[in-house]
């Protein structure tokens, strides 16, 4: 499988309460020292209801970029609905060459995504 037009390092981040969860932060730090390394960019997929206001927190902590899926489904976390709207998204956002491997991996159990 060829990764060549793989680029950046993604953090989602999924606030809890309302607020940024630290180890979010912690993710954007780790990631910012990997990308400065492999000459990346590192986005941040921020997710939940009501959760705009928290993109610019996010640029402050070392992202370059912020993309935000705010929509009522997410108020409340449900694994199942998380990873429709991931597939679904992905495969859009990214086309069928990057998107698609990586939907695929999470139309099962999804905890987590690392690609």
């Amino acid at each position: 499988m060829d990764f060549s037009d793989c680029k950046g390092i993604y953090v989602v981040a999924i606030p809890k309460y309302g607020e940024m969860q630290k180890v979010t932060g912690e993710l954007i730090g780790a990631s910012r020292e990997l990308a400065a390394e492999l000459n990346e960019s590192v986005s941040v997929v921020l997710v939940g209801s009501e959760i705009r206001d928290k993109a610019q927190e996010l640029i402050h902590l070392g992202a370059d970029f912020v993309y935000v899926m705010d929509a009522p489904i997410f108020t409340h976390y449900d694994g199942v609905a998380y990873r429709d709207v991931w597939s679904r998204s992905l495969w859009q956002g990214f086309g069928s060459s990057y998107g698609g491997r990586l939907s695929l991996r999470c139309n099962g159990r999804c905890n987590g995504i690392i690609c």
